[in-house]
């Protein structure tokens, strides 16, 4: 599966990154959600992996865009601030899955088993 990670974090990304790759995917990274926006509008991606915070267009505005464009992507955010709005709010923006920052890499692996094998990611 091909996997956008979607971080101002540098670190993180090529992290995830790396173990995606590792795991099998075809992965890449951004650092902006403008850039990752205009790929993901042209290019066949599976997954999104967000950040909800960042600089200029944060997570759930880009949720809301992509889900404008390809309403069948499927998003998982993440994000070491999460409170009960942001969470309802990403869950009624169509986000799949959301994970609470640090995780286990794990949890994103097993998430996109279950896409790939058709289930439901949660």
């Amino acid at each position: 599966m091909k996997v956008l990670v979607v971080d101002d974090d540098r670190l993180n990304c090529m992290t995830m990154v790396q173990l995606l790759t590792d795991a099998g995917h075809h992965a890449g990274s951004f650092e902006t959600a403008e850039e990752a926006l205009e790929v993901a509008s042209c290019d066949h991606v599976g997954a999104i992996i967000l950040d909800l915070r960042m600089p200029t267009l944060d997570g759930l505005a880009f949720l809301k865009q992509i889900r404008a464009l390809k309403p069948e992507l499927a998003v998982i955010m993440m994000s070491a601030f999460w409170t009960p709005k942001t969470k309802e709010d990403a869950r009624r923006l169509g986000a799949q899955a959301m994970l609470t920052k640090p995780f286990n890499m794990d949890e994103i692996l097993a998430i996109l088993a279950r896409m790939t094998a058709g289930g439901q990611p949660t």
